[in-house]
């Protein structure tokens, strides 16, 4: 008998956009993420 050993209740990881304030940049982050603008490095989303 096989079985699979692949997770049941594995979730779609969550990603939030941010618009950044300084460049106004879309930023597309997931949990772990450095809080910060890819385009001009501004923290402030």
């Amino acid at each position: 008998m096989d079985h699979q050993t692949e997770p049941v209740d594995k979730q779609p990881e969550l990603l939030v956009i941010y618009v950044c304030g300084d460049c106004g940049q879309e930023n597309i982050l997931k949990s772990g993420d450095v809080f910060q603008c890819r385009e001009c490095g501004f923290r402030i989303l």
